[in-house]
């Protein structure tokens, strides 16, 4: 996704810990699911650890990487379109938040989710 000459996002601007809790609108669901995401580069087996209405932790080892927009498929669920919000790479997790509109996000997780 970075062009020649350009540069890895800094990790340090990318942790968890930059996004406070007061900060999340959606109530977290806990889970250990099977998924892949699909990027511009092709598609990666990974695992959410959890899923909100609003978006996911996912553990991956894909290389990718803050404001990379991807498609994650979540086997239990559906598809949805996300943006990468933040990456701890010596965790192999990132954050994503979901792009698309919130009728697509009901749709894909019916009730199985905290409001």
């Amino acid at each position: 996704m970075y062009g020649k000459g350009s540069e890895e996002p800094s990790e340090a601007e990318t942790t968890p810990e930059d996004a406070p809790e007061n900060r999340r609108k959606h109530r977290r669901k806990a889970g250990l699911w099977s998924a892949r995401i699909e990027t511009g580069t092709g598609a990666f087996s990974c695992a959410v650890l959890n899923v909100s209405r609003g978006g996911a932790m996912l553990l991956v080892s894909a290389p990718v990487f803050p404001r990379q927009q991807i498609t994650v498929v979540i086997e239990r669920f559906g598809m949805l379109r996300a943006e990468v919000i933040w990456r701890v790479k010596e965790k192999n997790k990132i954050g994503v938040r979901f792009t698309d509109a919130p009728e697509q996000i009901a749709l894909v997780f019916g009730n199985a989710l905290p409001e």
